[in-house]
């Protein structure tokens, strides 16, 4: 146990120096103006995914989420996206700032019309940034990589002839581009049907365990997860694969190599892969 929380320090240090150093040139914006309101009740209760389809939040996102403008949702691809949020420009502000999951949309018109980026942010997170009495306040934000406590998990629902796939607990990028499934030797894109739900249909019915590939929206990394869910699934059950994760899982995947370099330097090899 000492061991695998050692590990999880050092993984939340590499995540922190991402935030400084991104791994290549826009992958991770510099900062940029906003606004942000509020909802929900105040100890964060009660939490769902919304429109990016991920029910109940408090076992997977937690209460620091937020419904995000149409113009960060990007029909939905922009579900489970990572935020650094902070207060600016008044009197109201606390000096901090919280790092909030894009968990829904919100709802155009308004504070939440197309022209600019919006957060309508948990009563927890908001309150970690301004007293409540603000109602509406002038932000700065930033993406941030997601540090997800635990393994990719992918919600499978249909049958055997149709089905969708929801990925949750999405680490790094946090948000989803494509997804594919591995049918008869070959990788088949699924269609995204609404928020985080991808769709599979007209390809017969589909017998045996399904591999699935990820692809992010924000930096463009792929993870494949080799028969992820198995012959004779369940509907409306997530599965997972040991520990596989795009990389800022606060633990990381399978197979993960820790070398110790020129003594003062730690060098992480993290391989996504179930063998």
């Amino acid at each position: 146990m000492a061991a695998l929380c050692s590990l999880r320090s050092m993984f939340a240090v590499l995540c922190g120096l991402l935030l400084l150093y991104p791994a290549s040139a826009g992958d991770y914006t510099t900062w940029s103006t906003g606004r942000a309101t509020f909802y929900g009740a105040p100890d964060g209760s009660g939490l769902d995914g919304g429109n990016c389809g991920f029910g109940p939040l408090a076992n997977s996102y937690g209460r620091y989420v937020a419904a995000i403008s149409i113009s960060l949702y990007q029909n939905g691809k922009g579900c489970g996206g990572c935020y650094e949020v902070k207060c600016v420009d008044s009197q109201w502000c606390t000096g901090k700032s919280v790092i909030i999951s894009a968990t829904d949309q919100c709802p155009d018109g308004g504070y939440c019309d197309n022209n600019q980026a919006h957060f309508d942010m948990s009563h927890p997170a908001f309150e970690m940034i301004a007293q409540k009495i603000a109602g509406v306040i002038p932000v700065s934000w930033r993406r941030v990589p997601c540090v997800r406590t635990g393994p990719i998990q992918f919600v499978i629902n249909g049958n055997p002839f149709w089905f969708t796939i929801m990925p949750k607990n999405v680490a790094g990028a946090g948000d989803v581009k494509s997804v594919e499934v591995q049918i008869g030797g070959r990788w088949v894109p699924m269609i995204q049907l609404w928020g985080q739900n991808w769709l599979l249909s007209g390809m017969g019915q589909v017998n045996g365990a399904i591999s699935v590939r990820v692809t992010t929206l924000l930096t463009g990394e792929v993870i494949t997860v080799p028969n992820v869910i198995p012959s004779g699934w369940k509907s409306g059950t997530p599965y997972t694969s040991g520990m596989v994760n795009f990389a800022c899982s606060a633990v990381q995947t399978v197979t993960n190599t820790v070398r110790r370099v020129r003594k003062t330097q730690w060098f992480v090899t993290a391989t996504n892969s179930t063998s």
